[in-house]
């Protein structure tokens, strides 16, 4: 790998930011959780102390090739600042650093010395060919699986319809809900995308999770009557709920450590308004860690016995719901 001294990644895409940057990580033996690490460093946020990362910049490796240097979202790029500038110019061969940016002002003459020097890399939203490539190469047939045409064009009607919605982070997470739901079979219909990707029954499914919240069980079988006489399959309602319990698992142990939303949705996948909507709902609170996991645990048995013909799909979801209601 052609190493340079710094690279700058960004532009309105977190998703393809974040997926270069892991692999460029990757590619130099960083793990961002390694925050104990001797040779790496980490900046995040606009209020980057500028005399610490020049400090870091400067620090010679500890029997390695390089120190590494991360530094997220700093602002550096978005108004003059003739410090950083020269910082940037003096990156020492022993350290590589690495800036993801959300707003970059290409006439600043820092960028302009960074792309004449360095590695730059702008991300923005796939379109047409490329984001075929990406999902339908990349994604769904990396996992096995063919998409009918209808079933794509359902996919981006459901997907692009919200433009506050239109990113790779949520196609991604519809495209894992997809890839798990149709386990075991070769392709995706538009029938499977009505069934499971957001923005089609989720507030249904929302409210149901309120009932069972609640520990009030008419609420919670007023909106599964309501799934079922939307013609939604007793299994496609029992994958629902085990994908949500699955998203306020990962969510809810990041908002106990004492992460943002928007952190928390860097590391799970989720939009930030998901995360938010759950919290404000009491989902975290009424499912923790524990509870979470149990119940996650008891569709995913009752899934397996429907799967197998052991167990009705509308008796086995009608008993989940019975028994998340009394879980603890």
């Amino acid at each position: 790998m052609d190493i340079s001294r710094a690279y700058l990644i960004f532009g309105s895409e977190d998703y393809l930011i974040n997926t270069y940057k892991k692999r460029l990580l990757e590619a130099l033996l960083i793990r961002p959780e390694d925050t104990a690490s001797m040779n790496f460093n980490r900046f995040t946020g606009p209020g980057v102390d500028l005399n610490a990362l020049t400090d870091a910049i400067g620090t010679l490796p500890f029997f390695a090739e390089h120190r590494v240097i991360l530094v997220e979202n700093s602002d550096f790029f978005k108004s003059s600042n003739d410090i950083f500038t020269k910082t940037i110019e003096n990156i020492p061969d022993t350290s590589v650093v690495i800036f993801t940016e959300k707003n970059v002002d290409k006439r600043l003459s820092a960028y302009k010395y960074f792309s004449k020097n360095y590695k730059v890399k702008e991300l923005n939203m796939l379109t047409g060919p490329d984001l075929e490539k990406w999902a339908i190469g990349e994604k769904l047939g990396g996992a096995g699986l063919r998409i009918t045409r209808d079933g794509w064009q359902t996919f981006l009607d459901i997907t692009t319809a919200d433009k506050a919605m239109n990113n790779m982070t949520y196609m991604n997470n519809e495209l894992e809900k997809l890839i798990s739901y149709c386990h075991g079979r070769d392709s995706v219909t538009a029938d499977d995308v009505r069934a499971i990707v957001s923005g089609y029954h989720d507030d249904s499914i929302f409210a149901l999770l309120d009932g069972i919240a609640a520990g009030d069980s008419a609420a919670a079988m007023k909106q599964y009557d309501m799934l079922l006489l939307a013609n939604v399959e007793p299994e496609r309602i029992l994958h629902m709920i085990i994908w949500e319990f699955d998203r306020i698992l990962m969510a809810g142990e990041l908002i106990d450590d004492g992460l943002s939303y928007s952190e928390a949705a860097r590391h799970t996948g989720m939009q930030d308004w998901q995360i938010k909507k759950h919290d404000k709902a009491g989902h975290f609170r009424s499912f923790p860690t524990g509870r979470a996991r149990r119940a996650i645990e008891k569709a995913a048995d009752i899934q397996h016995k429907i799967r197998i013909g052991s167990m009705n799909a509308k008796i086995g979801c009608e008993l989940l719901i019975n028994e998340l209601l009394t879980l603890h």
